[in-house]
């Protein structure tokens, strides 16, 4: 690149022209934000399932005018379980599988999953062993105007 008035070092195109802005306030990255703002959403599911039973929870109902962005679901439990983490009814799946006994779950969403105004967030569990047991979810989101 030739060394002109405006960019006497020569350097190439996408270093110039560069504009540098003062900014008042920090940057936050998207989930500190919104819990700044107090529009985070966080859920705690605990169910009871009964040996070889299953249950289905509706966590949350998107409100008219909102967006809903989950961006993880963290879930334990005591016996071999099947999860399933989606929405609506009949569920459609964000993430289907079996986790073993004991063994805890992170699901991380990245981008965020999203469910727009009237789907219904849903979670629900299959208990494969003999023996009732407790399963657990912790889901993440944050929700904006859309």
């Amino acid at each position: 690149m030739p060394r002109i008035i405006g960019n006497p070092h020569g350097w190439p195109d996408y270093t110039w022209p560069m504009v540098w802005v003062l900014q008042d306030a920090e940057l936050w990255p998207i989930e500190q934000w919104v819990a700044h703002q107090g529009q985070e959403k966080l859920w705690f599911v605990e169910v009871a399932v009964g040996g070889g039973a299953s249950q289905v929870v509706n966590v949350y109902t998107v409100p008219a005018g909102k967006k809903l962005y989950v961006t993880r679901c963290w879930c334990s439990q005591e016996q071999l379980t099947h999860f399933v983490f989606g929405y609506d009814s009949p569920m459609t799946y964000w993430f289907r599988g079996t986790v073993g006994q004991y063994v805890p779950l992170l699901l991380p969403f990245a981008p965020p999953a999203t469910l727009t105004a009237g789907h219904i967030l849903a979670i629900g569990f299959l208990n494969l062993g003999v023996p009732a047991m407790t399963a657990r979810a912790t889901i993440c989101a944050f929700e904006l105007d859309v």
